[in-house]
């Protein structure tokens, strides 16, 4: 299983637990950019990959990956790639199934308004069919006859659903799809464009150092900055101001999105300036 260090910790710890049963983990460093390409992969993938597991968009420095290029370099070799998207579900426009990816999973608690606890995974029917559940009740199979003599597991999605669903979960899951279908991804895509463009160049104007790559392709809503030193104290700061960002790895992370304005961003600069 190849990884990169850019992963969050729910894309990681889980792969690598899988040491415990003879499953190599191995790491792509990103380059000086600080961005994660085909070309880092291709340095450390071997006959024995069998999984790239990475992040559309990166929790830390918002580099937006460049997915369907890298599900051709995992086809032409036989690997699966598996896609963590909590970070760009709700912001970006593209669909899911024109990615590549072999799975996708995602969380719905950020930019879908959803609750940590919803979210969806997508899966290519050969997946379904290859991967066997470790755990499996009723909603798991084509019948509900608990007598029959071979129960058979379900050929779509439902075949990783057990016990009773998280019923409100699932609720507030839909309505946010909901919800985000009536404004629309591509408005949301183009006015968070508009907003982290406009972040990213007011704050470089006041010589704030920014993590995230410039281009659009490159990024989403996540915008990162270097602070000089680990930024846990500013945050604290702007959160005293009810001004929320979250402290990753060391460095400070705003999180723009369509409700967001510009007088936001200049609050959050003019705090993060006296900080």
């Amino acid at each position: 299983v190849v990884i990169s260090e850019f992963e969050h910790e729910n894309n990681t710890f889980p792969w690598r637990h899988l040491t415990e049963r003879g499953v190599e983990v191995r790491w792509a460093a990103p380059d000086a950019e600080g961005r994660i390409a085909v070309e880092q992969y291709r340095e450390i993938v071997d006959d024995s990959t069998r999984i790239i597991a990475a992040a559309w968009v990166a929790y830390g420095n918002g580099y937006r990956a460049d997915v369907p290029k890298v599900a051709d370099f995992c086809r032409d070799r036989g690997i699966k790639l598996v896609i963590d998207g909590i970070q760009a579900v709700g912001v970006l426009a593209t669909p899911i199934a024109e990615l590549g990816a072999d799975i996708f999973v995602t969380g719905g608690h950020k930019a879908q308004f959803s609750l940590a606890g919803a979210g969806f995974m997508y899966a290519t029917d050969e997946m379904i069919e290859m991967l066997t559940p470790p755990y499996a009740a009723k909603y798991s199979f084509t019948s509900n006859d608990r007598m029959q003599a071979s129960p058979e597991l379900a050929h779509d999605g439902h075949r990783f659903e057990y016990g009773n669903p998280n019923f409100l979960g699932c609720w507030i899951q839909k309505r946010s799809a909901e919800y985000i279908a009536e404004i629309g991804l591509a408005n949301i895509e183009a006015r968070v464009q508009l907003l982290t463009t406009a972040l990213m160049e007011e704050a470089e104007r006041r010589q704030f150092k920014v993590r995230t790559p410039r281009p659009w392709a490159e990024r989403a809503g996540v915008v990162s900055f270097d602070v000089g030193g680990h930024a846990g104290e500013k945050q604290a700061q702007l959160r005293a101001k009810n001004i929320v960002v979250s402290e990753k790895d060391g460095h400070l992370r705003a999180a723009v999105h369509f409700y967001n304005s510009e007088d936001d961003l200049s609050r959050f600069l003019d705090a993060l300036q006296a900080a």
